[in-house]
């Protein structure tokens, strides 16, 4: 069975040392390696450096995320390069903060919506959505549509970069 490494660069200075949260599974390809590399304010990420990007849920991380420029200058150059993105729950509130939202069509959680209504996006009420390499889902009930989703996009690498907001090239 196909596996691949999965390197984490977290928000706090939670420990990933157990085992058990070491390990991930995407669809039916098990991430084998987990590692945090640091945290985002340590370290300088690349976007050279990773095939795709995984916006977490819940509510602390993205708004701890969404305040931290390093982190957002990381996912607007994300979506500048055309690579695939995942994104659930709370996780829109960094993409809203880096301004790719404009233009495309996402699903949330339904308390997110009416940031990305006003950061120009069209949202739908869905399970899971694709627009251009960027995957959205609502929340954890729909982790197996998600998961499933994101295996397809990140195999497919990168997309087109979309035409509106911080996303369009300027190079």
């Amino acid at each position: 069975m196909p596996s691949s490494t999965c390197s984490i660069v977290a928000d706090t200075d939670r420990s990933y040392s157990d085992p058990e949260q070491n390990s991930a599974s995407f669809g039916n390809n098990p991430v084998t390696k987990a590692h945090v590399n640091g945290r985002v304010p340590q370290l300088i990420p690349e976007v050279c450096d990773y095939d795709a990007l995984i916006l977490p849920g819940g509510t602390t991380n993205p708004d701890n995320l969404r305040q931290d420029s390093a982190a957002v200058s990381f996912v607007r150059d994300f979506f500048g390069a055309g690579k695939p993105v995942g994104v659930i729950c709370h996780g829109h509130w960094t993409l809203v903060e880096a301004d790719v939202v404009r233009g495309r069509t996402l699903t949330s959680f339904p308390s997110v919506r009416t940031d990305i209504r006003n950061a120009g996006g069209k949202v739908v009420d869905q399970e899971v959505v694709t627009d251009q390499g960027l995957v959205s889902s609502r929340g954890p009930h729909d982790l197996p549509a998600f998961c499933a989703k994101i295996v397809e996009e990140f195999a497919e690498g990168s997309h087109a970069v979309h035409e509106e907001g911080a996303t369009a090239r300027s190079f």
